[in-house]
């Protein structure tokens, strides 16, 4: 005998057939086209491109909002406004007089001007009135420059400020780049995405459930034998049968 083989056919229904069919020459239409993708990349604005070099000017140029700031905090550190205040200097100089003024016309009423006693008077008058003055200025300005050292942090800080920007704008530029080489990538892949479209949209096309199998039956030519030769001995046939003679 043979070996036995079988044949099977599973049929699609005709609507999704036909469906499948569609969409798998949609598919194949948008691969053949090659129309290029749409850039995602927007690009630099040129009013923020404008800000960003604008920005940089200042921030490299060593004379931002900080640096008035800063020089104050030093100068106060250091002492600069301790001495040499042209506006405290008046200041005294007023005062002595006025306070001399006094000590003047007291002296002329009791007949004692130009003596040795008031000089000593106007001396000494002079002295507690500036002593007075300038240890007040001074004392107000130590209290400023112990108040002005809690400022220490943010005055670090911001000796920073201008490279602190240049680098902010640096990651700004950085990440425009990188919006651009993503984009080139994203270009670059295309290609390869589409036939992973085009292969992902025939697999999941309803003809990809079409089964065929085949099974083939060969002629028994042993069993054929047998059976006509027990055919030729069957008591059917006349002539073989094994019957008496009629009476």
């Amino acid at each position: 005998m043979g070996t036995k083989k079988s044949s099977a056919e599973t049929e699609i229904h005709p609507a999704l057939a036909q469906g499948g069919q569609m969409g798998a020459t949609a598919a194949m239409d948008l691969f053949q086209a090659n129309r290029p993708l749409p850039s995602m990349y927007a690009g630099v604005d040129p009013y923020r491109r404008r800000g960003m070099a604008q920005a940089a000017q200042i921030a490299g140029s060593g004379y931002g909002a900080e640096t008035p700031a800063l020089q104050n905090f030093q100068a106060t550190q250091r002492g600069d406004y301790l001495f040499g205040n042209p506006y405290l200097d008046y200041n005294v100089q007023q005062a002595v007089r006025s306070a001399q003024g006094g000590l003047i016309g007291g002296f002329q009423q009791s007949g004692r001007a130009g003596s040795g006693v008031m000089a000593h008077a106007l001396a000494d008058a002079a002295t507690r009135t500036a002593m007075g003055l300038y240890g007040q200025n001074y004392q107000m300005e130590r209290d400023r420059m112990t108040q002005s050292l809690g400022l220490t942090p943010t005055m670090e800080r911001m000796q920073y400020a201008g490279a602190g920007r240049l680098m902010d704008l640096g990651r700004m530029r950085e990440a425009d780049v990188t919006a651009r080489q993503r984009e080139d990538v994203r270009q670059y892949m295309w290609p390869h995405q589409r036939i992973a479209m085009l292969n992902q949209a025939l697999s999941g096309s309803p003809l990809m459930a079409y089964r065929k199998t085949t099974q083939e039956t060969p002629f028994d030519w042993t069993g054929a034998g047998l059976s006509m030769a027990g055919s030729l001995f069957s008591p059917s046939i006349p002539g073989m049968s094994g019957g008496g003679s009629k009476a």
